[in-house]
């Protein structure tokens, strides 16, 4: 009888314990909207730096929410805030590559 026992718990989903899933959960986007205090706020931009930017595609998009109201999605905000400390990270990195071979260009 336990050798039964034991073949229906291999077989029977309702019988047998849970396995962990094989591939990970989608990562879900934030579908929450930013309206502009809080993305002047996040960016430390203002209005017109932030527009500005908008229009050289250089930033994130503004959605129309209604005749008068306009925001931004929120994981698009974190995506260029995300992308800029990168793109910070590798001109520092840049730097101090130029800086050490211009340090010691003509020295024996």
């Amino acid at each position: 009888m336990n050798t039964i026992r034991k073949h229906l718990v291999s077989i029977d989903p309702v019988i047998a314990p849970p396995q962990p899933a094989m591939t990970p959960e989608p990562r879900v986007r934030s579908m929450r909207i930013l309206r502009l205090p809080d993305v002047i706020d996040r960016v430390g931009l203002q209005k017109t730096q932030i527009y500005d930017l908008m229009k050289r595609q250089l930033f994130p998009q503004a959605m129309k929410l209604s005749v008068r109201a306009v925001g931004w999605f929120e994981h698009e905000i974190d995506a260029y805030l995300t992308a800029r400390a990168a793109q910070r990270e590798a001109v520092s990195m840049g730097q101090n590559v130029g800086a050490n071979v211009g340090a010691n260009h003509g020295r024996a």
